[in-house]
This record gives structure tokens, sequence and C-alpha cells, in this order.
């Protein structure tokens, strides 16, 4: 499958190394793939997957948003709660070089 992640600028420092949301998923996927991010499910259970699952469910995300025609500098509102759908966009959405804007859901309870 080939993802849709953009890369960004050169590097100043001359060592072509960028610092950005997919160099850091995708470092924590390389090197740390086993080790589970355990959350908390809407219901009240926890569950549990692989930072190496967690990479390539980012890399669908990345690409199922590129086919809705999101492109470079365009905004994208997030209304969720504090999920695995919304930890995936959290890397997925910069990685297509898109802005996020997270909501509160909070925020009509005022």
């Amino acid at each position: 499958m080939t993802q849709h992640i953009v890369r960004g600028y050169p590097s100043t420092m001359g060592d072509n190394y960028q610092l950005n949301t997919t160099t850091l998923i995708r470092h924590a996927a390389r090197t740390h793939g086993d080790q589970e991010i355990v959350y908390r499910r809407p219901d009240g259970g926890w569950d549990r997957y692989r930072y190496a699952d967690c990479y390539d469910r980012v890399g669908r995300a990345a690409n199922a948003l590129r086919g809705l025609g999101v492109a470079p500098g365009e905004r994208i509102g997030i209304l969720d709660w504090n999920s695995r759908r919304h930890f995936e966009l959290y890397w997925a959405i910069p990685g297509v070089a898109a802005v996020m804007l997270q909501m509160n859901l909070h925020l009509g309870r005022v």
C-alpha cells in the first residue's frame, strides 16, 4: 500500500533529518513496535494495541484523508472524546500537511 504522508522541508542543519509528527510515530513503530498502547474505551473498559499496528492505522487514515481530497494546509476539525480514533487522527492529519483543529465538546454546556 502506498502511503501519502507528506514530507516537510529539507533540514537546515545539513543532516537531511526531519523532526515532524510522521518521523516521531514511525520511530515509535520501528523501535518499539511490540510495545502496547493501553487506553480506556468510552464504555469504561480497557483496550490495547501495539505501536506497529498504530502506525499502520495512521497511514490508512492519512490515505483516507487524501482520498477525500484533503490538501496540504487545509483545516480539519476533530470533535471526539479522547479515543483511539482521535489518537490516530492526531498523527494522520499533520502527516498529510493539514492543520488539525480540536473542537471543545463541552463548549455547548456554557
